[in-house]
C-alpha cells in the first residue's frame, strides 16, 4: 500500500509483520471482554498466504471456543474470498472497516489508492453485498478534500454514501499527518494552515481543515463538510441505514453494531459543527473589532 495520505507505512514501514497464530489465540483467551477490536491496519494481509493465515486464526477461535464479537480493518479485497468471510463470520466478526475513500476513479488516482483502483469503483456494491451476506456490517470510510474535490463533487460523494450498501458512514477531512508524502507536498506548496509545531498538531485530528484546498475556498470546504454531515448523520438517515443493515445481514446484533457506530459518528459530527460555528463566530468578531479599530 502506498497511499499519499497513509501514516501507517510512514511510521511502520512497508513490511507486513505477522505474529504466530497460536500466540494471538492465547492472548485472545486471556481477554475478559466480549467485544474485541483487531487494530491491524489490514487483518487479511497481502496475498494468498496471508489470507490462509487469517482463516487459520478464525478457525482457531472457533476450535478453542473463543466466543468474541469482533471488529477489524481490512482492504477492499476482504470480500473476495468466500471461505475467509465464512470463518470470519463464524468466529464472531460483526463489522469490518474498509477504506473506500471515494466513489470516483479520479479522486482515487489523486491519493494513489491502487488497490481500490484495481478492484474498480463499479465493483464496490458487490463487495458490500458479499460481506453483508455473511452477517457482517461494512464501515465505509470516505475522505473529503482531495485536490480535485469541489462542493459539487462532495455533494455527489455524500449522495453515493447515502445510496450505497455501506452500513456505517465515516467521513473525514483529508489530513496531512506528519511523515506522509501528503504532508511534505502541502508543506512545500505552502498550503498548510497550521505550522507552529508541536502545539499545532492538535489540529491534525481529521475533524477540521488543516490546509488550503486547491479547487474551492476554505469556507466552501468546511460548509460542504457541515452540510454532508447533516445529511448523513440525521436520525432519519441513521434509522434507514439500521433497517437496511438488518435486512442485508439478517442479523439484529450486527444491525445494532452498525446503528450504535453511526450514532457515535453523529456525536463526532455534532461536535465538529459546534467547533466550526465557534470558529466562524470568533472570526466574525475579530473582523468587527479590526474594523472598529481601523
Amino acid at each position: 500500500m502506498n497511499c499519499e495520505f497513509c501514516s501507517v507505512t510512514a511510521f511502520n514501514g512497508y513490511k507486513y509483520r505477522k505474529r504466530p497464530v497460536e500466540d494471538v489465540l492465547d492472548e485472545l483467551q486471556m481477554v475478559p471482554q466480549k467485544r474485541v477490536f483487531f487494530v491491524d491496519d489490514n487483518i487479511i494481509g497481502f496475498g494468498k498466504q496471508d489470507e490462509e493465515r487469517a482463516i487459520a486464526l478464525f478457525k482457531g477461535m472457533i476450535e478453542r471456543g473463543i466466543r468474541k464479537e469482533w471488529f477489524c480493518q481490512a482492504s477492499m479485497n476482504f470480500a473476495d474470498n468466500e471461505e475467509l468471510l465464512e470463518y470470519a463470520a463464524k468466529s464472531g466478526c460483526r463489522m469490518v472497516f474498509l477504506g473506500v475513500e471515494a466513489e470516483s476513479t479520479g479522486a482515487l488516482e489523486e491519493v494513489n489508492k491502487k488497490l481500490n483502483l484495481k478492484i474498480g469503483v463499479d465493483a464496490y456494491e458487490e463487495a458490500f453485498h458479499r460481506i453483508n451476506q455473511h452477517g457482517i456490517a461494512v464501515l465505509g470510510a470516505f475522505i473529503y478534500g482531495m485536490d480535485g474535490d469541489t462542493p459539487e463533487k462532495l455533494r455527489h460523494r455524500t449522495d453515493y454514501i447515502l445510496n450505497s450498501g455501506v452500513d456505517v458512514m465515516q467521513i473525514t477531512y483529508l489530513t496531512p499527518l506528519p511523515g506522509t508524502r501528503l504532508f511534505n507536498r502541502l508543506k512545500d506548496e505552502e498550503r498548510l494552515l497550521y505550522t507552529d509545531f508541536p502545539s499545532d498538531w492538535v489540529h491534525y485530528n481529521m475533524t477540521e481543515a488543516t490546509y488550503k484546498p486547491l479547487s474551492m475556498e476554505i469556507e466552501e470546504f468546511t460548509d460542504a463538510i457541515g452540510k454532508s454531515s447533516s445529511r448523513l448523520y440525521n436520525r432519519r438517515t441513521i434509522w434507514r441505514k439500521f433497517v437496511k443493515t438488518w435486512r442485508a445481514t439478517k442479523s439484529f446484533t450486527t444491525a445494532m453494531w452498525a446503528y450504535n457506530s453511526n450514532l457515535n459518528y453523529r456525536n463526532v459530527a455534532l461536535g465538529r459543527k459546534k467547533a466550526n460555528n465557534a470558529l466562524s463566530y470568533a472570526t466574525d468578531s475579530l473582523g468587527a473589532s479590526s474594523s472598529s479599530l481601523g
